[in-house]
């Protein structure tokens, strides 16, 4: 069943989630999982705002999403193939920024959780820690625990394993 007919409509028909200001709009639905969406006088539209990206369709053209999916896998677009924001056993991952060189995601680790152990050849990392207190295992070695910065770059350039791990694990 399409999510147009199980959500709660306004008196134009209209369904708006999240950050959402429709104006002289008819049988349209607006989702915003975080930005300002703003729709004037459109009707019969879906429109849906992600961090990943945004899609505008007519209402009746909303199975064609899959031809756009298939054109990004194609082009080679990372749209196609993961999110901006991954889900793994021990957390999540948002791809914040990426460059030539650089590469930023906000991470964020289950209460008690641990990364896998990692080795990178040709990065050196810095990670900041934001709330809490995380711990690093570097080769069998357990660090003191962290709550501003850790810096990962020696670790990082001699090829040692290390992992960070949410530090309510280590009470």
């Amino acid at each position: 069943m399409p999510l147009w007919k199980v959500l709660a409509k306004d008196s134009a028909g209209n369904v708006a989630q999240g950050d959402v200001l429709p104006h002289g709009c008819r049988n349209t639905l607006a989702l915003s999982a975080g930005r300002l969406l703003a729709c004037i006088g459109v009707q019969d539209l879906v429109v849906v705002e992600t961090p990943d990206a945004i899609l505008v369709s007519h209402k009746d053209k909303t199975q064609e999403v899959k031809q756009i999916v298939d054109r990004l896998k194609r082009d080679g677009r990372s749209e196609g193939q993961l999110h901006r924001k991954v889900f793994r056993p021990w957390g999540s991952y948002d791809g914040v920024d990426a460059g030539e060189r650089f590469l930023v995601k906000r991470i964020v680790v289950k209460p008690g959780a641990i990364l896998s152990m990692q080795m990178h050849h040709h990065r050196a990392e810095h990670w900041i820690v934001v709330r809490g207190t995380a711990k690093v295992t570097r080769e069998d070695s357990n660090l003191p625990g962290f709550r501003e910065t850790i810096d990962l770059h020696s670790a990082s350039a001699s090829n040692t394993v290390w992992r960070i791990r949410d530090a309510c694990r280590w009470r």
